[in-house]
């Protein structure tokens, strides 16, 4: 398995911790929209900005929700092709067509997906059902090291205890088979 970095990490979390019923992509997207809202349309991915003070549009604010976004659809993508979970339409589809604890009701301000890639990921992805595998599972609890890793590193320490009692064993018959010859140069 790669390395995750600690975005990735609290993502691959909140889907192993997951314990409310069915976890739709669109759940763990919840988590990155705190001031934020996005309304999905059958062709376009429109995010609303909402703040309690001045409502921005900051370019960076953007680019960091975006990237995150990415982000994790591409960790669930690699996830499924690893087979650590899985990702499927269900009859029971999400709630509504809304992602994010953004408050719905107060003033907003839009921006709209400009990248077709991005919106193409978000609308396929949004309401897929997952199911988290064991293996998953047993990866978080270990601190994020395989169950193969973990094995390697059972045998190495193994080896190395082999190698070091090798060592002191010839050291020991090495000393054994000198010492008769010492006693009879030392004796004359």
């Amino acid at each position: 398995m790669k390395p995750f970095n600690d975005f990735e990490k609290v993502v691959i979390n909140y889907l192993v911790t997951h314990k409310e019923g069915q976890l739709f992509v669109g759940n763990l997207l919840d988590p990155l929209l705190r001031e934020e809202y996005i309304e999905i349309a059958t062709d376009n991915v429109t995010i609303h900005f909402t703040d309690s003070g001045e409502i921005t549009i900051d370019a960076t604010r953007i680019d960091m929700l975006q990237r995150k976004l990415i982000m994790t659809i591409h960790l669930l993508k690699y996830l499924d092709e690893n087979r650590y979970i899985t990702l499927f339409d269900c009859a029971n589809s999400v709630s509504g067509r809304t992602i994010g604890q953004g408050a719905r009701n107060t003033s907003s301000a839009s921006y709209l997906f400009p990248d077709a890639e991005v919106t193409k990921l978000i609308l396929s992805y949004y309401k897929k059902q997952v199911i988290v595998s064991e293996e998953l599972v047993d990866f978080v609890q270990h601190n994020y090291i395989t169950q193969e890793e973990r094995h390697f590193r059972k045998t190495l320490r193994v080896a190395w205890a082999g190698v070091i009692a090798s060592i002191v064993i010839g050291l020991i018959e090495m000393g054994i088979s000198i010492w008769p010859i010492c006693q009879a140069f030392f004796a004359k």
